[in-house]
């Protein structure tokens, strides 16, 4: 299975290369890709061209010292499973999002919302400029 060829693979590495070696590359792996978190957080958050969405920072990558031995056989470190929170919301009176202005002119371009049905914006100005 794939299990057993990359622990296969990883053992040769090992062989051949040396056991420090193999770690010193880890390492400057680990080192590289923290430096390129670090530079995509500070560009964040940016508009994703292909798909138009905001990315956000992630907090899916551990630090060093969250780094443990492995458990498993061929598992070289195990890190804590991280659990995932809700963003806290504001409550609905005070989010601005669902503050709708006091004048219907405002509401839509072409047309209002009225209870029953909609009426084209034309015919709430002259209804407005009549009172």
């Amino acid at each position: 299975s794939n299990a057993v060829i990359e622990n296969t693979w990883r053992n040769f590495i090992i062989w051949m290369l040396g056991d420090q070696f193999y770690k010193e590359a880890i390492e400057q792996c680990r080192s590289y890709n923290a430096r390129l978190c670090a530079e995509r957080s500070v560009r964040l958050p940016f508009l994703d061209s292909q798909t138009g969405v905001a990315q956000n920072n992630c907090y899916i990558w551990m630090e060093r010292h969250h780094r443990s031995p492995g458990v498993a056989a061929g598992q070289m470190y195990t890190y804590p499973a991280r659990c995932w929170r809700k963003k806290r919301r504001l409550h609905n009176s005070t989010d601005p999002r669902l503050v709708f202005p006091a004048d219907p002119r405002c509401l839509l371009d072409d047309c209002c919302l009225t209870e029953r049905h909609f009426r084209k914006r034309e015919d709430i100005e002259l209804e407005f400029s009549m009172q």
